[in-house]
């Protein structure tokens, strides 16, 4: 147990001053008390952990990686992948009910001790956003409704904000 703390510990020590610092928000924090079985009250807790990475896509294809800035618009062809996971804890018991995750990370590769971002999940998103999403839009959509890039059209996003 000390072994893994102290390398949890090290962890940020890895990168250097002028190299950011990976970084996540905690999002809708929420208290969730319902009746359960039995009408016994149950008592949760649901929050998220959001991270994002900028992408940028040339040809379809994955070719970079940067650091959204919200002060700056994507470089050409850049766009922002989100990703994290929402938790949901039992109050009563304190123990973590259900975790349900989107990772930017490749799960493959991560197996294999590499970190390194999901570039198909990357280049899908883009795809949708930018090609294939238009065409699941209705007439009415397309002319009143909300752009492709808005937070509801990435999945993670919007499954995580009901």
């Amino acid at each position: 147990m000390a072994a893994a703390s102290s390398a949890a510990l090290s962890l940020p020590l890895a990168f250097s001053r002028s190299q950011p610092v990976p970084s996540f928000q905690i999002q809708n924090l929420r208290l969730v008390s319902r009746s359960g079985p039995g009408s016994k009250q149950v008592n949760h807790i649901a929050f998220s952990l959001v991270q994002r990475c900028g992408v940028i896509i040339k040809n379809g294809v994955f070719v970079d990686s940067y650091i959204p800035d919200d002060k700056k618009p994507p470089p050409k062809g850049g766009f922002e992948l989100r990703g994290g996971c929402t938790m949901i804890f039992d109050l009563d018991s304190l123990k973590l009910r259900y975790a349900i995750n989107r990772p930017l990370l490749d799960k493959d590769a991560l197996a294999s001790n590499q970190h390194q971002l999901d570039a198909r999940r990357a280049e899908k998103q883009f795809n949708y956003q930018n090609n294939e999403g238009s065409l699941a839009l209705s007439e009415y959509s397309k002319y009143f409704g909300g752009s492709l890039t808005s937070f509801v059209n990435e999945p993670f996003a919007f499954l995580h904000h009901l």
